[in-house]
This record gives C-alpha cells, sequence and structure tokens, in this order.
C-alpha cells in the first residue's frame, strides 16, 4: 500500500505533462488499481498458508504456488504501466521537458523487461522459473533501478519547481 503514494505522484507528473485531458494518466491509474489486485491477493494467500500449522504440506505448498504466481506475473500492468509512462514522458514538447527524455526511454525499456516474469507459469526450474533469473531476479533487479531513477528524476523535477506555473 505504501507504493500508491509513489505512483500517485508518477500520475502527478503524468497529468502535468499531457494538460487537462489526459487519457494515457487515467489509463496508468487504472492500471496501478488492477496491478494492484493481484499484488493484494498473492500477500493475502501468503498469509493463509502460514496461518494454520497443522495444513498439511500439500495444501501449504498449493497457496504457496498460487501466491508466487500473483506475485510475479503481474508482468503485463507492470509492462502497460512502463509503457504509458515513457509515452508521456516521451509526447511532452516543452522546451525543458518536465521530466527528461531519458526518463521516458528507460520506462519503456523497463516495461519490455518486466515481460519475462510471464513465463512463470510454463516452467518449474530454470532461468524462467518463478524464482529464475529471467522471470524472477532481471525483472526484480530492472524494477529496483526504474524505482530508484524515476525517484532522482522526479526529485529533480520537484527541485527546479517543474510542477508548479508554466
Amino acid at each position: 500500500m505504501l507504493f500508491f503514494p509513489f505512483l500517485a505522484a508518477i500520475a502527478t507528473f503524468m497529468k502535468k505533462i499531457e494538460g487537462p485531458i489526459a487519457p494515457l494518466t487515467w489509463a496508468f491509474v487504472m492500471v496501478v488499481a488492477f496491478g494492484f489486485v493481484t499484488l493484494f491477493f498473492a500477500g493475502l494467500i501468503f498469509t493463509a498458508a502460514a496461518y494454520r500449522l497443522d495444513r498439511p504440506d500439500a495444501v501449504v505448498s498449493a497457496l504457496s504456488d498460487i501466491a508466487f504466481l500473483l506475485f510475479v506475473m503481474p508482468a503485463v500492468p507492470a509492462f502497460v504501466q512502463k509503457l504509458l509512462t515513457g509515452f508521456v514522458i516521451l509526447g511532452d514538447r516543452r522546451a525543458q521537458p518536465i521530466l527528461p527524455r531519458w526518463l521516458g526511454y528507460m520506462n519503456l525499456w523497463t516495461g519490455v523487461l518486466l515481460l519475462p516474469g510471464l513465463a512463470i507459469g510454463l516452467f518449474k526450474t530454470g532461468p524462467f522459473a518463478w524464482n529464475g533469473a529471467l522471470a524472477f531476479w532481471l525483472p526484480a533487479v530492472v524494477f529496483g533501478i526504474w524505482f530508484n531513477l524515476m525517484i532522482v528524476a522526479m526529485l529533480g523535477a520537484i527541485k527546479r519547481d517543474a510542477l508548479g506555473g508554466e
């Protein structure tokens, strides 16, 4: 839930870039809401798996599998979020854009690099498994880099008062 204010800040920047009619910003907000449903249910299912210690191992294993699938597979909403953010940033035609253009390209690449998470339902072991290098660790590292660079870029825009008047 603490991630929502961060995504709201991104939406604020997107809305400022797009102007009064902001279809990509509203699409971003809707995709954020949809994407968090899966993460919320993953947490609930993880909690259910650990709630009763007397459950058979097969039940705990099945619950854990469902939770991990819900946790790692929301690659499509994350992909769409990054595409929308990238398109809005790259669409800023101001002399000094609110957010730097490189951030738009970084969002597009981040979206693409999150897509291997879709493969976890097809592989039990290997690089595309739920804990594999390509399906889990690549998106996790890319997400961490994206998160930190978004913070740096947004703080830089705030320091130069990019969200202020025209």
